[in-house]
């Protein structure tokens, strides 16, 4: 008999860089706690084995990255947290759309101007360009 704990990923899931981050971030989020709980409760054992968990999806993670130091992690964070913005700021604002995908274009980046063009409310393509 197989168990299968939490949720399946869909097979229209994407398989980006970014998502494989995320997820194994997600996973290391939650093996911490897992740890803070065990050690609210006073689990030794479950404490060691989610830390355990935590530092191998971390190590995972600087592997897969190339990244040296945990600073480098919170730098990705930050990161995450400035494209977080930029999102809401081109859904709410279709001129700054049309100029950060003008932008883009010009630094040869034609992948992320087509990801601004298809988030930003009612422009059309060849309106953008």
């Amino acid at each position: 008999m197989q168990v299968r704990l939490g949720r399946e990923i869909p097979d229209t899931a994407a398989k980006s860089l970014s998502d494989f981050t995320a997820r194994l971030l997600d996973l290391a989020n939650r093996a911490r706690s897992v740890g803070d709980y065990a050690v609210a409760v006073g689990d030794g054992r479950l404490a060691l084995q989610a830390g355990k968990q935590e530092g191998a999806h971390l190590l995972a993670l600087m592997t897969k990255l190339g990244i040296e130091s945990s600073e480098a992690l919170s730098e990705y964070e930050d990161a995450k947290q400035y494209v977080s913005a930029i999102g809401r700021v081109i859904r709410a604002n279709a001129i700054v759309a049309k100029e950060l995908a003008a932008e883009l274009d010009m630094a040869g980046e034609q992948d992320l101007a087509a990801d601004v063009r298809a988030i930003a409310p009612g422009l059309e393509q060849k309106e953008l360009r």
